[in-house]
């Protein structure tokens, strides 16, 4: 050993420095990750339950259409969720998050600190074509059932 000169040694640096990557790595402490991926017409989940606590959701548009994903806490079923005009009223459900609509090819990420309980991941979503029937993305089933537990 050399002199004390008030700093660590640099073995005893790069040791430290090594075990704080590998607890990131391994989920120590960190927010818990979930894959999501959205496309015409389903919502992909990946875990589909994770530990209450910090979520980053990194949301993918593997679709070819614009999407979005909103995290709705509720106990209804997936296809029950309050409806007008063809599209989900957010402001009669518990809107936990959002990520905006993005184009397709497209990443976003979404953190949040979630409650234990049930949730829902949709695409609410309406495309308005010229001479024809409103497209409802969560009505043609982008929804995805997710667990937050204790």
């Amino acid at each position: 050993m050399g002199k004390c000169t008030g700093r660590p040694p640099p073995w005893l640096l790069a040791t430290v420095l090594a075990a704080a990557a590998l607890a990131g790595a391994c989920g120590g402490g960190g927010p818990r990750r979930v894959s999501v991926s959205l496309r015409e017409w389903s919502v992909q989940a990946s875990p589909a339950e994770t530990k209450a606590g910090r979520v980053r959701f990194q949301v993918e548009n593997a679709g070819t259409r614009p999407h979005e994903m909103v995290v709705v806490k509720s106990d209804l079923p997936p296809d029950l969720l309050p409806v007008s005009e063809f599209r989900v009223t957010e402001s009669m459900v518990n809107v936990a998050g959002e990520v905006e609509a993005f184009g397709a090819g497209e990443s976003r990420v979404l953190e949040l600190d979630l409650s234990p309980g049930k949730y829902l991941l949709i695409c609410n979503l309406l495309e308005r074509p010229p001479d024809a029937q409103p497209v409802s993305h969560y009505q043609n089933g982008m929804v995805a059932a997710f667990l937050v537990t204790p």
